[in-house]
Order: C-alpha cells, then sequence, then structure tokens
C-alpha cells in the first residue's frame, strides 16, 4: 500500500488533536514530545522543506542558531542546555507542523478542522463538566502530584487539561468559540439550526465565564478579549475600502459595550470583575511595592532581567537555569511566562528574533496573499508577545498548536467573508 503525502498530512493533524485531547491526563511527556519531532521531521523529509526555505526564514534560522549558540556558551551546563533546548523544540515542531500542513494542503485541513467540529464542542462540554467537579473542591480529576508541586488549588482545576493548565482550558474555549461562530455563520443554511447553534455557543461560553471565577482563571477574560481584538483586526485589514473599515469598527465597538454592559448587569460576575480581575490587574504592576509572586511575577521577571546588562548582550546563558524552573533567581515561578526567562537567559536580541520567526509561521498561515502584509504581520507580533508574556508559549506545544487552530480558525473566517463579498 501506497502511502500519500495528503494521508501523511491527515494522520499529523490527528496526532496533534490527540496530544491536545489526552497529554494533560496520560503524562507520558517524553513518549509525546518524541512522537512531535518524528511528526515534523517527516513533514519536513516529506516536503524537502529545507530546500524549499524562503529568504525570510533562511534569516531568522541563521540568526536564531547563532545567538543561541552564543548565549549558550557562557555557561556551559550541557544539561541545562540540552534540556532548555528539547523544551524549546517541541513548540516550534508544533508550529512547523501546522505551517506545513496548511501550505501543503489548506483546503484539506480547512476541512480537517470543520469536520472535527463535534468532537471539539463534545470534548468541551466534557471539560466543562469536569471543571463543575473539580470546582466543588473534593479533589475529583485532581492527581496528587500536581498539587504536591503546586497546592494552589485553583490552579489545578483545567478539567482535563492536566497539570497547570487553566491557560490552556482558556484558549481552548476560545478556539471552539470562533469556530462554531464560524460554522454558524458560513455554514448553516437552516435559520432555526443556526440560531439554536449560537445560543449554545453562547450558553457553553457563558457557563464558562463564570466558572472562570471560581477557579481564579483571570487570564480566560484577558485572553477573551486580546483575541477578539485580534479578529476584529484582521476581519478589518480584509475590509476592501475604507467605509467598510469605519463601519467594521463601529460594529464591534457597540458589540464590546453591550458585552460589559450585559457582564456588570450579572451581580457575582460584576462582583468577581472588580474584587479579582481589577485587583490582579493592579497587583500585576505594583510587583515593586508589594513584591513578586504568582502571576505578578511575569512583569517582575521581565522588569529584573531588563535592568541587567547582560540582557543587552546575549543574557546570563542559557546554562544558567531551566526556561521553566521553580526558586530560582528569587523567582517562586520563574518561567510562567516565556517573555521574562528567554530575555533573562538569552537576551533580548535573541527573544526578539524568536517573536519574529514566531510570528512569521503565524503569518505563513494566516495571510501571507494579502495585501496589507506588513499590517497583519505587526498584529501577529503584538499577540505572539502578549502570550509570551502571559503563558509559556514557547515552552508548551500544546498552547502553540491551540494558537495556530485559532489562527487557521480565523482565517477560514475571514476567507469565507470575502468570498461572499466578491
Amino acid at each position: 500500500m501506497i502511502v500519500s503525502n495528503k494521508d501523511i498530512n491527515k494522520w499529523i493533524f490527528d496526532f496533534l488533536m490527540v496530544f491536545l485531547f489526552f497529554s494533560g491526563v496520560v503524562e507520558h511527556y517524553s513518549i509525546w514530545h518524541m512522537l512531535i519531532l518524528i511528526g515534523a521531521a517527516v513533514l519536513i523529509i516529506a516536503n524537502s522543506s529545507l530546500r524549499k526555505l524562503d529568504l525570510p526564514t533562511f534569516v531568522i534560522l541563521f540568526l536564531g542558531i547563532s545567538l543561541f549558540i552564543i548565549s549558550s556558551v557562557q555557561v556551559l551546563d550541557f544539561s541545562i542546555i540540552s534540556s532548555n533546548l528539547r523544551s524549546s523544540l517541541y513548540s516550534i515542531s508544533t508550529l512547523v507542523i501546522m505551517v506545513l500542513l496548511v501550505s501543503n494542503d489548506q483546503e484539506a485541513i480547512r476541512t480537517r478542522i470543520e469536520g472535527r467540529i463535534k468532537l471539539f464542542n463534545v470534548f468541551y462540554i466534557l471539560n466543562l463538566l469536569v471543571l463543575y467537579v473539580q470546582e466543588k473542591g473534593t479533589g475529583q480529576f485532581i492527581k496528587a502530584s500536581w498539587l504536591a508541586e503546586n497546592g494552589y488549588y485553583p490552579d489545578q482545576c483545567a478539567g482535563l487539561f492536566g497539570f497547570n493548565a487553566t491557560n490552556v482550558l482558556a484558549l481552548y474555549s476560545i478556539f471552539v468559540l470562533s469556530l462554531n461562530l464560524f460554522y454558524a455563520y458560513s455554514r448553516m443554511k437552516n435559520e432555526t439550526k443556526k440560531k439554536f447553534f449560537i445560543f449554545y455557543t453562547l450558553a457553553s461560553q457563558g457557563v464558562m465565564v463564570i466558572m472562570s471565577q471560581y477557579n481564579d482563571n483571570v487570564g480566560y477574560y484577558i485572553e477573551l478579549v486580546v483575541f477578539a481584538v485580534f479578529y476584529a483586526l484582521t476581519v478589518f485589514f480584509k475590509e476592501p475600502d475604507y467605509r467598510s473599515k469605519i463601519l467594521h469598527i463601529i460594529k464591534y465597538l457597540v458589540l464590546f459595550i453591550l458585552i460589559i454592559l450585559v457582564a456588570f448587569s450579572i451581580p457575582t460576575l460584576r462582583e468577581f470583575i472588580e474584587d479579582t480581575v481589577q485587583k490582579r490587574l493592579v497587583r500585576g504592576f505594583s510587583y515593586k511595592s508589594i513584591g513578586a509572586y504568582g502571576s505578578n511575577e511575569r512583569l517582575a521577571i521581565v522588569d529584573y532581567a531588563i535592568h541587567k546588562k547582560s540582557t543587552w548582550l546575549f543574557g546570563l546563558g542559557i546554562g544558567a537555569a531551566k526556561w521553566v524552573e521553580s526558586d530560582v533567581f528569587g523567582f517562586a515561578h520563574f518561567g510562567i511566562s516565556s517573555m521574562g526567562s528567554y530575555i533573562l537567559l538569552s537576551g533580548l536580541w535573541f527573544y526578539l528574533v524568536y517573536v519574529i520567526g514566531y510570528s512569521y509561521g503565524c503569518y505563513k498561515i494566516i495571510f501571507s496573499d494579502h495585501k496589507n502584509r506588513f499590517a497583519v504581520y505587526l498584529v501577529l507580533v503584538g499577540l505572539v508577545i502578549f502570550l509570551s508574556n502571559y503563558t509559556a508559549l514557547f515552552n508548551n506545544a500544546r498552547i502553540t498548536f491551540l494558537l495556530m487552530l485559532i489562527i487557521a480558525t480565523a482565517k477560514m473566517t475571514v476567507d469565507t467573508k470575502i468570498t461572499k463579498e466578491t
């Protein structure tokens, strides 16, 4: 039997779905990560990708590898360097896989995502049910080993996504929301079914909004707003004229105001926003006066890094510590976000090259053929910077995969909109 490249593409995409769904529970990370590396290698070899590198990709690779080597030689701890290299490769390989899958057969991947919409929603509802049980405080669906490593119970309330995975749950919820809305408005012809599906989508997201109060998942609210802005901008840049652009801005401003009004009309949600979300944001910027611990370590680590001379050269050295490690440099949660650990260890320039490369991968998925290329690319750079500051984006393959799925869905939505208008 001859296996075609299309079959390989489908199998690798389905593997990433299995990885997303089950790696949080079946915690054999060495096996999962090895399979990701194999998948990337198979696609690169099958597509002779190394011979097709465009100039931007070649320059990014050259600068990234050079800066990595220079930073590594400053502290020659080979065990830590190899650990950091592997940790980075898992997410990079996931990014490479998605870029190659989309470039090989964009329509097939689109069909794959749409064809799995029922599965995505069943898994989402299942996660909401598990999250409800977890938030009851009984300890069900939460492993003792997770609490032993991080005893803050709400951090472990992440449905079936596993250890410290509230950010993964938040991004998955946003992906399902974007996919459902795309499907409802672009594929469903029966108005009754469409209205019911939209009602189900908004109701299930409403449940997530309420339940995120109880597992302290403030990131869900912040990421929801950020991705709403991202989606609005992607559509904005595709609008054919300025009149359409202005109407587009007005429409989304009105929608945003309505959502805020509805949120503040619910007493418990209003109280949560005022007492928790606002305080968390203020606390995040007040680390100098109240001390750095927990969520406000994200900015504290960046601030600590930029005040070191080494940051403006090649960092303290990639062998100085792991990207994600507890109780180093005076931070209990070092690596809580990729931005701080990468800037401190490898230097600002390596971090910027990394962001540019990551964003370029996202760009090749969504709008590589559009006239507003640079503007769209800057939007993606901003999105990657935000996620690298709020999550361990560069060291978490699931977060990378979800980011790629959200971007692919945004492309599907915008392409359908433009097709209908033309």
